[in-house]
């Protein structure tokens, strides 16, 4: 079964994700949702997720502090990152993120 968390402060954004998620792995995954980035890191370490979607610009943690902590402590944990901004793509490297998706989301970015 593989864990996804979803850590977005939009909910549009999170609902997207987890629409796809929902039609393309069917009952292969179970779903967790984060509105910020403490509660991110908080849901990401209990329960040993193996991929997070995450927002780079969130309030409080943004996506790379988030995804900074996450990585301490689960090295195997897979990272997208998802923004509009593109201009911190960059900065994803850093916490050794998997993929960089823009917003608005699409289907097919999600699906691959």
């Amino acid at each position: 079964m593989l864990k996804v968390l979803i850590a977005d402060d939009e909910e549009m954004s999170r609902s997207v994700i987890s629409h796809i998620l929902s039609s393309h792995f069917k009952n292969q995954l179970i779903l967790l949702e984060a509105e910020n980035g403490r509660e991110a890191v908080s849901i990401a370490l209990a329960e040993k997720v193996n991929l997070v979607f995450l927002d780079i610009e969130m309030p409080g943690l943004d996506g790379i502090q988030t995804g900074r902590k996450i990585r301490e402590k689960n090295s195997s944990c897979r990272i997208i990152m998802e923004t509009v901004m593109i201009e911190r793509m960059k900065e994803a490297f850093f916490i050794e993120a998997f993929r960089f998706i823009v917003k608005p989301i699409e289907q097919s970015e999600v699906e691959e």
